[in-house]
């Protein structure tokens, strides 16, 4: 270890808060003693453990507790456990250590972890507040009862590729004894690849009517008909201030769940109808979509106004133009951001954007054979630029 004298906590606290990745943290612990003080702590809230040998090194850890070298577990706040090399018994062994402090738990591609060791391990984590289970094959609405029912401060649940989840699976919401005596307020919910079972109407209504103080909400890998589904419940999640959908089909059939023809390309009007029921909506992310500039005329011809301030179309495969995001920005009153890389937009379009911070890095070959530089984002300096040579009011004047 290096010899750098003493320097204050704070000085060295207020440079890990600038270290994010969990090996740059493991180089700091060899600076000084004093560096390893300040920064073991860090490593031990989130601790990532990614093979065997990790594996048994930590349970060991966990595990044995001396007058002279006590266990840390205390401060372990979030655990991710990946892939085939976790065990119930040793998913069982760390939550009844460490689950009292867990303020987050992610189960990542974890075969071999079933649903009746989660259900039973629910009751050592009542202070969890986010639940993450993706490629989890076992898990059954069983085991989201479990955390409902021993959990209260639950608020945060991802769901992806879990294909046991059925028509139960949302019923936690509203029959758990947190539910039933007004402790389970889910805030942040994230689904993706829902298997059939979680596509019903049944599901549906019971997410819907079980969540009502939700402000975030995700979609991905979702099949448009569900998407669609989902949001033509136009009066739910009053509260929500934040909407993401990948891959959200604006001409597909499904995209209009009144009309039985097919609408024009790039309507989405189930979107529309949806927006137009939440005009708090803050954050709009539509990545990955297939929409024109139809669906961004729309959503700015709302009544009250899009009160949207952060949209993201990016990786939009339909037909979205300069003159559409002019169009949108002059008509949003409250955007102070969009996000358009990869809709093929020249960045010379957008000569009121600062290049280094509007503009994809990433060029490619025009047909002529020359580099194109291509627009990602326009930031509010550039927004403010749009609305004030068209005659539109700025935001700092409303």
């Amino acid at each position: 270890m290096n010899h750098l004298g003493q320097l204050p906590s704070e000085i060295i606290s207020l440079i890990l808060q600038h270290v994010s990745e969990q090996q740059d943290l493991y180089t700091c612990t060899l600076v000084s003693h004093q560096f390893y003080a300040e920064t073991n702590p860090l490593l031990w809230r989130s601790p990532r453990i990614r093979n065997d040998t990790a594996v048994q090194q930590f349970m060991n850890t966990i595990t044995t507790t001396t007058t002279t070298s006590p266990c840390r577990h205390g401060e372990v706040r979030h655990l991710e456990l990946v892939d085939w090399i976790w065990s119930d018994t040793q998913l069982m062994t760390l939550l009844e250590h460490i689950g009292y402090t867990l303020a987050s738990l992610a189960l990542y591609n974890t075969t071999h972890i079933t649903d009746a060791s989660m259900q039973h391990g629910a009751r050592y984590c009542p202070s969890l507040q986010r639940l993450d289970l993706k490629k989890c094959p076992h898990v059954t609405h069983h085991t989201l009862h479990a955390f409902g029912h021993h959990c209260r401060s639950l608020r945060q649940l991802l769901l992806i590729d879990c294909p046991c989840l059925g028509a139960e699976t949302f019923t936690f919401t509203t029959t758990t004894t947190a539910a039933t005596e007004g402790g389970l307020h889910l805030e942040t919910l994230a689904l993706g690849v829902p298997f059939s079972g979680l596509r019903t109407k049944q599901a549906l209504t019971h997410l819907t009517q079980g969540t009502p103080q939700l402000t975030h909400l995700t979609l991905t890998a979702s099949p448009q008909y569900f998407i669609d589904r989902l949001l033509s419940f136009t009066l739910a999640w009053p509260h929500l201030v934040a909407l993401t959908i990948q891959g959200y089909k604006a001409s597909s059939p499904f995209s209009s769940l009144k009309h039985h023809h097919r609408p024009a390309k790039g309507g989405g009007s189930a979107l529309i109808s949806f927006l137009q029921c939440h005009p708090a909506l803050q954050v709009l992310q539509l990545e990955k979509g297939d929409f024109s500039d139809t669906t961004l005329d729309a959503i700015a011809a709302l009544d009250p106004p899009a009160g949207m301030t952060r949209v993201n179309v990016s990786d939009n495969h339909g037909m979205i133009s300069e003159h559409g995001v002019r169009h949108f920005v002059k008509h949003c009153p409250r955007l102070r951001s969009l996000a358009m890389a990869g809709c093929g937009i020249k960045a010379n379009a957008f000569p009121e954007a600062a290049t280094t911070t509007t503009t994809d890095t990433t060029t490619t070959h025009g047909d002529s054979g020359g580099m194109d530089t291509f627009a990602a984002h326009l930031d509010h300096v550039a927004i403010d630029k749009i609305r004030l040579a068209s005659g539109s009011p700025r935001r700092d004047s409303w």
